[in-house]
């Protein structure tokens, strides 16, 4: 498969991923999770406990945003929030 099948294509293409949801915003909280369960996965790994519910919704989703544009402090702050 190619990278434009995974990620978020032009609104003239029909979306296809590997866990068949077709919406963006349903997509985008899918992998939120995904996300977050993985995160909680890696830090376990590294002996670290991590708690799910104080991860603030807004401000993770906020936090992703900017991540992806190259601003990691917010995540790194939400990270440490939830480190129990």
């Amino acid at each position: 498969m190619s990278d434009r099948d995974h990620c978020y294509p032009p609104d003239d293409v029909v979306l296809r991923n590997r866990l068949d949801i077709r919406d963006a915003p349903t997509l985008e909280a899918a992998e939120r999770q995904l996300v977050a369960q993985y995160l909680k996965q890696l830090a376990a790994r590294a002996g670290h406990r991590l708690d799910l519910t104080r991860l603030d919704p807004e401000s993770w989703l906020n936090a992703s945003r900017r991540s992806n544009a190259g601003d990691h402090a917010a995540m790194a702050r939400c990270i440490r929030q939830a480190l129990a």
